[in-house]
This record gives C-alpha cells, sequence and structure tokens, in this order.
C-alpha cells in the first residue's frame, strides 16, 4: 500500500499536463515518499497517447496512473471519485492541475495527517494575503456558506470549499461521496465533521486559475446548498445520510 495518492481531475485544457507533471515530479524528486499520482481524464480527451508518452520519456520512474472516465464533460466530482476508486493508499490528496495550489506544502500536510486527524484543509481566509486572488463574489460565497454551516449544522471551518485538502481515504470512502461536481469538496468537510472526524487547517495563498476547472454558481451552487439541507436532515435525525 503507498502512502499517498495524489489525485489529479483534468476536465478540460489537458495542454497544461506537461508542465504541471513537471512540477509535481520536481517536487516528488526533491522530497520522495510512497506516493503514487492518478489524473484522471475525460474519455473524448485526444490528449492522453501524448501524455502517455511525455511521462514515459521523460520520467519512466514516476508511479502514475493516467485514468480516462467514460463520458465527455463530465464534472470535477465524478472523476474525483472515479480516481478514487483506484487508490489504495493510506492518504490521498487532491491537486488542481491549473496553477493556483501550492505544491511545496503536500509534505506539510502529510506531517499534521499522520499524527492523527482524519483531514487536513488548505485554507485561504486565515492570513489577509493569502486569498488576494480570490474574487469577491466567491468571499462573498465562501462567507455566507459558513454561516450557513455554522448557523444549521452547528459545524466550524475557516474554508469549507477549497478543493486542496488531504484526506484518510478509508474515512472519507467509508462515510461515501456522492456530489458530482464542485460541491464534492465541501461535501467531504461537512461529512467529515458531522461523523465526529477531526479537521486541521493548513493556510496557504492561492494563486490564480491558469485556464478550466472554474466554480460556477449557477452548476454548483444548488449542490452545495443541497449539502446544507441534506446534513440538517442528518443532524435533526430525519433522514440519515451516512
Amino acid at each position: 500500500m503507498n502512502e499517498l495518492s495524489i489525485l489529479v481531475p483534468c476536465i478540460s485544457s489537458e495542454q497544461i499536463l506537461p508542465d504541471f507533471i513537471d512540477n509535481l515530479t520536481n517536487y516528488l524528486m526533491s522530497n520522495p515518499g510512497d506516493v503514487e499520482v492518478i489524473v484522471i481524464m475525460n474519455e473524448s480527451s485526444d490528449y492522453l497517447n501524448v501524455i502517455n508518452n511525455y511521462i514515459q520519456k521523460k520520467y519512466p520512474w514516476l508511479k502514475i496512473i493516467i485514468l480516462q472516465k467514460n463520458g465527455k464533460n463530465n464534472p470535477i466530482g465524478t472523476m474525483i471519485r472515479f480516481g478514487l476508486a483506484f487508490s489504495s493508499s493510506r492518504y490521498a490528496v487532491l491537486m488542481s492541475p491549473y496553477g493556483e495550489a501550492d505544491i511545496r506544502i503536500i509534505n506539510k500536510m502529510l506531517g499534521i495527517i499522520r499524527k492523527g486527524c482524519q483531514l487536513v484543509q488548505v485554507t485561504r481566509f486565515l492570513k489577509r494575503d493569502d486569498a488576494v486572488s480570490v474574487k469577491p463574489k466567491f468571499r462573498i460565497y465562501q462567507f455566507v456558506y459558513r454561516f450557513l454551516a455554522r448557523s444549521l449544522l452547528g459545524l466550524s471551518s475557516t474554508d469549507f470549499t477549497y478543493g486542496y485538502k488531504m484526506f484518510d481515504r478509508v474515512f472519507v470512502q467509508a462515510i461515501g461521496l456522492t456530489q458530482n461536481t464542485h460541491a464534492i469538496s465541501p461535501e467531504i468537510n461537512i461529512k467529515t465533521l458531522l461523523a465526529g472526524g477531526k479537521i486541521e487547517y493548513l493556510p496557504s495563498a492561492v494563486k490564480p486559475i491558469l485556464m478550466g476547472g472554474k466554480f460556477k454558481l449557477y452548476k454548483d451552487g444548488p449542490g452545495y446548498l443541497w449539502l446544507i439541507v441534506r446534513g440538517l436532515f442528518h443532524r435533526l435525525r430525519i433522514i440519515k445520510w451516512f
């Protein structure tokens, strides 16, 4: 069993993957460990052979799995759940290939989760300067969501929605993930807390997203709100969620 799986859902703009793989591989060479990388792409992508050839020629030693999910334009939650099913590692980290996440803090996350928590959430809102690249409307969405979670579910978090997180794979798979959109990110956090799990937070600055992978309120918003409603039903013991 590997210690860590790095899950990389690439829902579009696959041409950025070589640069991402270069950056990730440079980090892994400087910080060796028992790590596998799982990249998830859409079935419609014509970039699979390009990426495979690139990796085989440049990094033949890299432990990497390239998956293609059936169907076109699969949403990010679907791809994360698909990739997670192929992981057998103790821990998993969700990593965006679009440039906003700081790869260098993976070892810090590992150091924290090894101490016994179930989830390490990278947060943009513990330090003022970390959220400079987050647009004002997204800061408002985050504030409102934290307010709803605290008021209706009794849950407190500095960042429910940021997708950069590391978690105990067995724990998270046991509570079950169902969301297909970006709502899978708060689903992991909300279910972890409702199940009695512990979340630790690691502040980190966020860079602007290069391309692809962006949250869209009209597509993702309903799923976020449904999690609050579903969590409330679970908390009141009206309907068991997991």
